[in-house]
């Protein structure tokens, strides 16, 4: 059986990467290779370079577990010659997420859709186990440019219950987390959509670089939210946002397990096995409703 830590690794990040992620990169995949995910001809000519069938990606941004090598490539997804990935934990909310995921790839899918865009598209197929972090929060800039970023993808499902709360509690934690105000601050004004990323971050240059001005920044900012929007948002204090994600996020979405089900439904018989377990650990872990992860009255608390 082909363990992930057999395959090559192709590591997307620039030379200006944050050393969080060259530790555990260097530590847990030594034989990744460094390309600035850029520069197409420098990805195409390292790809061309390597001889198995499926590559292991990493994002500049992904801090790979310890246990991410020891995996065994997955035969009936491979088999389906899409690429597939794991969740992440997000370093400030601690949700489970897609972003960053590490990716398994054939190769020459990849190497098309290195040709195709500078950004790869997220894979379909996506395990239900968090094998890395999303390392958002590297500086106060970037947790503000992502938490604006992630709330703006997630603002189409603002029209349902679930939608709304998922928005909600985005915004309300990370209060314990490093620059976890930053995240904060980006969020709220993704929910206000006033203002172009850029702009926003722009305006609030001042706050973001002070610790003090970016923890009063993001409660004002929440409160600017509840007036002006329908999303009940607090800035909760870092023992509360501890306590939520502690409550909350013990678990990957219940949807994560019917998704990849629905998947591998198309993967002949061994697929059709496979996706019978996933629901089957989705409907014991979860029931048979979706997880509603929080109302947004039970968010909302005075000041």
């Amino acid at each position: 059986m082909t363990c992930l830590a057999d395959l090559p690794c192709l590591w997307r990040a620039p030379t200006s990467v944050s050393g969080p992620a060259l530790l555990r990169v260097q530590k847990y995949l030594p034989q990744a290779v460094q390309v600035d995910p850029a520069d197409a001809a420098a990805q195409a000519d390292a790809l061309n370079r390597m001889t198995e069938d499926h590559v292991l990606v990493i994002a500049a941004d992904t801090l790979p577990y310890s246990a991410l090598p020891s995996l065994s490539l997955d035969p009936v997804l491979a088999g389906l010659q899409q690429p597939y990935a794991y969740l992440c934990r997000n370093t400030v909310t601690e949700e489970f997420t897609d972003i960053s995921g590490p990716a398994v790839w054939p190769r020459d899918v990849l190497i098309a859709a290195v040709a195709a865009s500078a950004s790869l598209p997220r894979p379909g197929a996506v395990i239900p186990t968090a094998m890395a972090q999303w390392y958002c929060n590297p500086d106060a800039r970037t947790a503000f440019e992502n938490g604006f970023k992630a709330t703006r993808e997630l603002m189409p499902q603002a029209d349902t219950q679930t939608g709304m709360s998922n928005l909600v509690l985005r915004a309300s934690i990370g209060a314990d987390a490093q620059y976890g105000t930053g995240w904060i601050m980006g969020a709220c004004h993704a929910l206000l959509e006033k203002y172009d990323p850029h702009t926003a971050q722009t305006l609030e240059d001042t706050a973001l670089a002070d610790t003090a001005l970016r923890a009063q920044r993001a409660v004002d900012l929440c409160r600017q939210v509840r007036l002006d929007t329908d999303f009940t948002v607090f800035a909760l204090s870092p023992g509360e946002s501890r306590m939520v994600k502690d409550a909350v996020f013990a678990l990957p979405p219940a949807a994560r397990y019917r998704d990849l089900a629905d998947l591998l439904d198309q993967a002949g018989k061994a697929g059709r096995a496979r996706a019978s377990l996933y629901r089957e650990a989705a409907a014991w872990q979860w029931g048979d409703g979706d997880r509603t992860v929080v109302s947004s009255k039970a968010s909302a608390k005075p000041l």
